[in-house]
């Protein structure tokens, strides 16, 4: 269940909720959640359900151990790690629900984030495998592949010119 919290009292302004891996839109105003095979994005106040979107084949769904959705740093897209046959992090529009581009990548248990200017997508197969920088508007082929194995996390500096990953 999830519920949305006051951090400086700690009370509860919102909930319970269906859903879990929640994640804050950038500007705060909605957020999304996992509920089975569907990403539904909700108003962060009301709790109002805008959008709920399929995001995920019925036996292939979430990366059960490692789920990652994120919001684009505009917030026009939503990111969403897939567990498919081929693997995948795929783009949605944050509006509309429409799958607008799959970053193919061959892995069971991945994650995704956005630069901060949003063009470009960090992606990394964690523990085994190569983490890789895609251009957001280019999913056919990575722009970089890069050294290094065992990564569970990653986040782009403030610039967006280096990557932090362990």
């Amino acid at each position: 269940r999830l519920q949305i919290l006051s951090a400086t009292t700690g009370a509860k302004l919102l909930g319970p909720l269906r859903g879990i891996d929640p994640v804050f839109s950038p500007d705060g105003t909605k957020f999304a959640a996992r509920i089975g095979e569907r990403v539904v994005v909700r108003d962060s106040v009301t709790g109002v359900e805008s959008l709920s979107f399929k995001a995920f084949s019925p036996f292939a769904g979430f990366l059960e151990h490692h789920p990652s959705i994120s919001f684009s740093p505009d917030g026009r897209w939503i990111l969403v790690a897939e567990k498919s046959l081929a693997g995948g992090v795929a783009a949605y529009d944050a509006l509309t629900g429409d799958r607008k581009q799959v970053f193919a990548v061959a892995d069971d248990d991945m994650q995704g984030t956005f630069s901060p200017d949003g063009q470009r997508i960090a992606i990394w197969p964690g523990l085994i495998g190569t983490p890789s920088v895609w251009e957001r508007d280019r999913p056919n082929q990575p722009a970089a592949s890069l050294i290094g194995t065992g990564t569970r996390a990653m986040s782009f500096s403030p610039d967006g010119r280096r990557l932090l990953g362990g």
